[in-house]
């Protein structure tokens, strides 16, 4: 399949099994955004910090979900067809 036929709810599915943790932790910035914007038109400063270490932590959530699935499609997610086979160990074959 190449990624001309490929429509917008098979490339949100095709992502979310690659990396389930991105789009969720996307939401939770955007949330986080959100409520900076709306605590600083009400000018509370205390919560508009909040929203911000909200949104901070959002952010680390993902890129740690990033580096998380990258580390792992690398290493444990490949494919065993990529993965070479290790050789057998080599025995002294002696006739009887």
């Amino acid at each position: 399949m190449s990624f001309l036929d490929e429509t917008i709810g098979d490339r949100f599915r095709r992502k979310m099994s690659e990396n389930p943790f991105i789009i969720p932790g996307t939401v939770g910035i955007v949330y986080g955004m959100y409520r900076m914007s709306k605590t600083l038109l009400a000018g509370d400063s205390r919560a508009f910090q909040g929203a911000q270490r909200v949104r901070i932590g959002w952010q680390a959530f993902v890129l740690a979900a990033f580096v998380g699935g990258a580390v792992y499609s690398q290493t444990i997610g490949a494919t065993p067809a990529a993965l070479p086979l290790p050789s057998p160990p080599k025995t002294a074959h002696h006739p009887s």
